[in-house]
């Protein structure tokens, strides 16, 4: 099978995906998705007036309280992130070290 005929049988997914984003708004208010969802999208240090604890992690000095959980934006759907793992495209990792505040 070539990436053609690959990309082809993936339309309906692709369809479906477009079907389920553009009627989001139909099953949650915009006001609820923005305070209520969007926080757990963006991250435990995204929001300083709710930042997340960490259960039990004083009690285990292996553990350390993580520097930076920040994923998107939440203007941005993961399912860009999903396509690009299901399609292969690898992101270099220099990117990934920029993140890291000891680099």
């Amino acid at each position: 099978m070539n990436v053609t005929e690959t990309l082809n049988q993936l339309v309906p997914v692709f369809q479906g995906m477009k079907d389920a984003l553009l009627g989001v708004r139909d099953g949650c208010n915009p006001d609820v998705f923005y305070r209520k969802i969007r926080p757990w999208l963006i991250g435990g240090d995204g929001d300083p007036l709710r930042k997340w604890t960490f259960e039990g992690i004083d009690s285990d000095p292996s553990l350390k309280e993580p520097i930076h959980l920040s994923g998107s934006s939440a203007a941005q759907s993961p399912i860009m992130q999903a396509l690009d793992g299901l399609l292969g495209v690898e992101k270099p990792l220099s990117s990934f070290n920029s993140l890291d505040p000891g680099s």
